[in-house]
């Protein structure tokens, strides 16, 4: 994954499957890391649908040379096209087929949406739920979470993986008005940027296939790097053990990856600093030393680790990188696989992987695939005991 997100796995591990259908459409919240008051919407010929008092309203076809341009106004949304002026309580905006609608973030940052948009106000921002089919949901969540340039059994492995999760947490948004956010907190969406018509075939190859346990989808966790060796969810997160996600060897498939060693360091004052922005992780003074408390016997994933200082206490490692990671950044603390060392009050941290370490290695369905091993393989090793499932 593109970040290490904690509250994602936690949720994961408690949600029973959804009995989502493949034919159903799925509801996306996208745009949501940018907080926008104000967009300027470019899809010549797109059809625009005004709600006002929660009844449709007018319905009006954007020109070819007119941008369509949203505000927020309290909870309204101000619709501008050209000399045309109105406000409504929500727009649907749908591009024409095989088009999409075009939104610029930026000189250089545009996104692109294939799906008929819903728009709305609340708190002076703009709410965006993209509807759109489950395989074009997976085509623009893999051109999000999987780096490029990957084998194409290795992109069918992820894709997989991506429709399995999907069918397994539709329901996880459904009070909020949406099936999934676009964020880790679900999966990374940013709608269908890439034009690679080798990413269609990989959807359209894998079509209706996911994985099952005992005839349920499964909860598809997956990660960038595991470092060697992935680990068992229930050691990482606590909760219900899962079979298929007890944790194998990698065999030196991720080897390759640039995150399968690094170190940083961190001061011990930065460190007290952050920490105190959680009331999980506030050590209530300051801290003189950390140490690993826990850690996985035959490998190096660490469980646990000691705050020493004013008050002595343990935490979850994984805490640990979640908070380090909102404040300072995910490249501090990539993984929970590392040694710690603290020296004139500095803690030096050495470590392998990206990301939790649980199920499927990115970066180890690339070596895999390299190596000649197709899909299903692939997919039996990260997830052993589970069956590749035609719905």
């Amino acid at each position: 994954m593109k970040r290490f997100y904690l509250n994602i796995f936690l949720m994961l591990l408690f949600l029973s499957p959804s009995t989502f259908a493949f034919e159903q459409l799925v509801r996306v919240r996208v745009l949501s890391r940018y907080e926008l008051s104000q967009v300027q919407i470019s899809s010549p010929l797109a059809q625009l649908r005004i709600v006002e008092n929660g009844k449709p309203g007018e319905e009006r076809i954007g020109p070819p040379d007119m941008p369509i341009v949203l505000k927020a106004q309290e909870r309204k949304v101000e619709v501008r096209i050209g000399s045309y002026r109105t406000l409504a309580d929500q727009v649907f905006v749908t591009p024409p087929r095989g088009s999409s609608l075009n939104i610029p973030l930026g000189s250089e940052l545009q996104r692109k949406f294939k799906g008929k948009m819903q728009v709305r106000s609340l708190g002076g921002k703009l709410i965006f739920i993209e509807e759109l089919s489950l395989d074009d949901y997976v085509r623009g969540v893999l051109e999000a979470e999987l780096p490029s340039g990957f084998p194409p059994e290795a992109q069918k492995s992820q894709a997989i993986v991506i429709r399995t999760y999907a069918l397994a947490n539709a329901d996880r948004h459904l009070k909020e008005g949406y099936n999934f956010c676009d964020l880790t907190h679900c999966q990374v969406y940013a709608g269908r940027n890439l034009p690679y018509r080798s990413l269609d075939e990989v959807v359209d190859s894998t079509r209706r296939l996911i994985l099952t346990y005992q005839g349920r989808a499964i909860q598809a966790m997956y990660h960038s790097t595991c470092g060697g060796h992935t680990s068992a969810n229930q050691k990482v997160f606590a909760g219900k053990a899962l079979p298929y996600l007890q944790g194998v060897g990698d065999e030196g498939y991720c080897d390759r990856s640039p995150h399968a060693h690094w170190d940083n360091f961190i001061s011990l004052k930065i460190l007290e600093e952050v920490l105190k922005k959680d009331s999980v992780t506030h050590p209530h003074g300051a801290i003189q030393n950390i140490a690993i408390a826990e850690q996985e016997p035959d490998q190096g994933r660490v469980f646990r680790v000691a705050l020493e200082g004013k008050r002595n206490f343990t935490i979850p490692a994984i805490d640990l990188i979640s908070v380090v990671g909102r404040y300072l950044g995910w490249s501090q603390l990539k993984s929970n696989w590392f040694e710690v060392e603290v020296k004139e009050g500095t803690a030096h941290f050495k470590g392998k992987g990206l990301g939790h370490g649980i199920g499927f290695c990115q970066w180890g369905a690339r070596g895999m695939a390299e190596a000649g091993k197709k899909f299903p393989e692939i997919l039996q090793h990260y997830f052993p005991g589970t069956q590749l499932t035609e719905r």
